[in-house]
């Protein structure tokens, strides 16, 4: 379960696990957007106040202060700052 105020787990996944080619430009745009704004939400709360599952769901996405100072971002997703970790691959 996400925290308050974060975007569903589960819609994250759903998200992903469709094709981008089956869905409508206006749609992968609202995708994006969203998952940019859960990633910024994601890394302005410290990690001590996230739910378990939460923080969980986070690292596996990147969105967690990084002390090499590489930008964090959304592991599962493509784009500017989610997908694009290679220290991760």
């Amino acid at each position: 379960m996400s925290d308050h105020g974060r975007k569903p787990i589960h819609t994250h996944l759903a998200e992903n696990l469709r094709p981008d080619f089956t869905k409508s430009q206006a749609k992968q745009d609202a995708e994006l957007a969203s998952g940019h704004a859960d990633d910024a939400t994601g890394r302005s709360i410290p990690q001590n106040e996230k739910g378990t599952v939460q923080k969980m769901w986070d690292k596996v996405q990147g969105n967690v202060p990084n002390a090499s100072g590489k930008e964090p971002g959304n592991v599962l997703s493509g784009g500017p700052t989610t997908g694009n970790r290679h220290d991760l691959h």
